[in-house]
């Protein structure tokens, strides 16, 4: 299993890359909301750090719901349309191998998606 920071290295990678085919298409990503992406994603991992090892739900429930709050925030700032099917099929794996790499094991939640349930896209 990756760690904690070795997932956030391949996150920054993907990102940056996924954002730049969209841009290439034409669709509104473009760098100014791949860093505000991004920045949600440091948080992330920075609160998942503070709480690997501890199998505080709580408090990754409240991480998760944060998490998917302001990226839902992001995504209203581009009328809903910057985080589609694609950006969920990237996003969610690395939220959830994020979650996994802190010691708390996905399939113990609906569908095997820690904070599911706050996600909107």
């Amino acid at each position: 299993m990756a760690t904690l920071s070795e997932i956030r290295e391949q996150t920054r990678s993907q990102v940056v890359e996924h954002w730049k085919l969209c841009e290439e298409s034409g669709l509104q990503h473009t760098n100014a909301n791949r860093d505000d992406v991004l920045a949600v994603l440091d948080r992330l991992y920075d609160g998942l750090a503070g709480i690997a090892g501890r199998g505080d739900e709580a408090a990754l429930n409240d991480l998760l719901r944060t998490t998917y709050g302001d990226l839902d925030g992001i995504n209203e700032a581009c009328d809903g349309m910057l985080l589609e099917t694609d950006e969920r099929e990237l996003l969610v794996p690395i939220i959830v191998g994020g979650v996994e790499a802190a010691g708390f094991d996905p399939a113990a939640f609906p569908d095997g998606e820690p904070g599911g349930e706050f996600r909107n896209f």
